[in-house]
């Protein structure tokens, strides 16, 4: 638990690192500590598929399930002592919120790297244009190309409405990195019976 000084007060606070200890705990439990119960309880979920279609899951599997419900519910009963919160819905309000946080700093830093994208991929399409005209033998000088970039600037708002060029700008591909949210859905998504 993170710990720091405002005003002279001491703040216990959680921070971000809060969603990783739970997404870490979560798989923990799932991948370690619940190994022997996956061990055990697995041939009740071998059935055949035609069977499955017509009929459904059985009561035994429905059983286990509640059972595996039941064991995960511990396991965060113990998550929520461990990180020093009086009940489950107090940890997962402040899981809630650090993810609401976490999603609009996201958005400002995606339009951030859209902006910065477009302009690089403006600035490889004028440099491209402006090697064209020079392997045609349409730049005399320096103050030519000066000129052309100038002007160039100035159209490139344009150059979207009316097609500009017709050649077609550089694609552009980027992934946006994992967000909170992601993390807790997937931990969540543990729980759902399909899962199981």
């Amino acid at each position: 638990m993170a710990e720091a000084k405002e005003g002279g007060e001491l703040i216990v606070g959680h921070g971000p690192g809060l969603v990783h200890r739970f997404v870490n705990f979560a798989f923990q439990t799932i991948n370690n500590d619940m190994g022997e119960f996956f061990a055990d309880n697995c041939s009740k979920f071998e059935q055949d598929f035609d069977s499955y279609q017509k009929q459904g899951e059985t009561l035994e599997q429905y059983a286990c399930y509640q059972e595996y419900q039941g064991k995960l519910e511990e396991q965060l009963q113990k998550f929520v002592e461990q990180e020093e919160f009086d009940d489950e819905e107090e940890c997962m309000m402040e899981i809630q919120r650090l993810v609401k946080e976490d999603l609009e700093k996201h958005k400002e830093q995606m339009k951030m790297m859209m902006k910065a994208l477009k302009k690089a991929q403006k600035r490889a399409m004028k440099a491209i244009k402006r090697a064209q005209r020079a392997a045609n033998g349409e730049l005399d000088d320096v103050e030519d190309d000066l000129d052309e970039e100038d002007k160039s600037s100035s159209d490139s708002d344009n150059d979207d409405k009316d097609g500009g060029d017709d050649r077609l700008a550089p694609m552009m591909v980027f992934f946006s990195p994992t967000t909170l949210e992601q993390l807790v859905e997937m931990v969540m998504n543990l729980g759902e019976y399909q899962t199981l």
